[in-house]
């Protein structure tokens, strides 16, 4: 695994909400990072290259990120087409989660989008990650001691149920 590659993870990996916003043009190094992030915001001139300035498809794993996130059929048409995914047809396949020009738009995102997942952020990221290529034999010992972690806290908390 490449230094870019573990910087890349430790992204996904983080405690807190990771918030993107890209405008233009978005391949590579930058596609990988807005791949990897929890909430996406695109201006409405975003356009997502998957290919670099040769032609060829980025070597990184923006395509793994791709297949996992849109399914292999379609991340394999999006690689054959070749040309630049608009920033409306990114949003209909859930790639974007919001299209906005608001330059301020990102930093009011975690107060809106954090909240709503408390301290859980990073076990409910995983469970996600986790459960394309995860069977459910092996999965739901984590989502129990996940829930069971959510009982516990919220009887610390004097919350119920």
């Amino acid at each position: 695994m490449t230094r870019w590659e573990r910087t890349v993870r430790r992204v996904e990996r983080l405690g807190a909400l990771t918030v993107v916003a890209a405008d233009g043009v978005c391949s590579g190094a930058a596609l990988d990072l807005f791949l990897a992030a929890d909430y996406r915001i695109a201006g409405t001139g975003l356009r997502m290259v998957l290919r670099d300035h040769n032609g060829l498809p980025w070597p990184g794993m923006t395509l793994y990120r791709l297949a996992h996130q849109v399914g292999s059929a379609q991340a394999r048409r999006l690689l054959l087409r070749g040309d630049a995914l608009a920033v409306e047809h990114a949003h209909a396949l859930g790639l974007v989660d919001e299209i906005s020009d608001d330059p301020a738009r990102a930093e009011a995102v975690p107060g809106e989008v954090g909240q709503s997942l408390g301290g859980e952020l990073a076990v409910c990221r995983r469970l996600v990650l986790e459960a394309m290529t995860t069977s459910y034999e092996d999965a739901i010992g984590t989502h129990l001691a996940a829930c069971d972690r959510s009982l516990r806290h919220r009887a610390a908390a004097g919350l119920e149920g």
